[in-house]
């Protein structure tokens, strides 16, 4: 089963549901646009309604109508993946037991730009393939797991760490495979700031929820970790880096200014 949840995304959709019409998907969606009448042309589409009180909230929609099944596809509104692509995911995740969660490559599909470029160069120097201690969409889990602990609704965009962080206590371990799923994106300075001043958000989310069981160095080193994790591109693409990293601070400063 494949959960997409979307937000005005007419312009993607259509793209991102052919290649998955031999398997169920179910669209969590608080469209205000076309995307639900494009997306009722797919047989293989349940829509699902949702009132729009975060990701974090649509994800466990989608999980709530999910009565069976061994696996469950998050996949955002402008990642493509392949058939051929599921099918490898699935049989990874068959072979190793201890893996419950897996993300996968994205590769924008425009790369034109200086900025597409700049962030395609990111996503190549920061997500390696191998084990590790977050994964974020798109991802495949094992669903039975994933029920046992849903999503944190009070961590809205920091969804993703929230529940890894959660699930590795637990035991359970996170592995970034080398497969690619393509973002339709066409990133521009606009797609950037509001990426990353939703990343800078899920920054404070996770700090708020946990800071108070850490020490002094503990909570610098999440306040630091925009720029720790963000530091380590090519030179050439040095003024991204830094716009980037501007983005994500704003985006924890206005959701600390928001919470006092």
């Amino acid at each position: 089963m494949i959960i997409i949840c979307t937000k005005n995304c007419e312009s993607s959709i259509k793209e991102i549901l052919k290649p998955l019409k031999d398997y169920p998907v179910i669209l969590v969606d608080c469209s205000s646009d076309k995307t639900q009448k494009i997306a009722k042309k797919f047989e293989n589409v349940t829509i699902i309604q949702d009132q729009g009180k975060g990701l974090a909230a649509a994800r466990n929609i989608g999980l709530k109508a999910l009565k069976k099944g061994k696996y469950v596809f998050f996949l955002g509104a402008d990642n493509k993946i392949l058939p051929s692509d599921i099918e490898r995911a699935i049989t990874f995740m068959d072979y190793e037991k201890s893996i419950v969660g897996m993300s996968f490559v994205t590769e924008l599909e425009t790369q034109k730009t200086y900025i597409q470029k700049a962030i395609n160069a990111r996503w190549k120097k920061r997500f390696k393939p191998g084990k590790t201690w977050v994964i974020g969409t798109p991802y495949i889990f094992r669903l039975k797991e994933l029920k046992q602990f849903m999503f944190d609704e009070a961590c809205g965009d920091a969804d993703d760490a929230d529940l890894c962080n959660r699930m590795a206590l637990a035991g359970w371990q996170f592995y970034r495979s080398g497969i690619v799923v393509k973002d339709v994106t066409i990133e521009s300075l606009q797609t950037l700031i509001e990426r990353f001043r939703r990343y800078g958000k899920s920054d404070y989310e996770y700090y708020i929820k946990y800071s108070q069981e850490w020490n002094a160095g503990r909570k610098l080193k999440s306040f630091l970790h925009p720029l720790v994790c963000e530091w380590n591109w090519d030179i050439k693409y040095l003024p991204i880096t830094i716009f980037i990293i501007i983005q994500r601070y704003i985006g924890w400063l206005k959701e600390a200014k928001k919470c006092r």
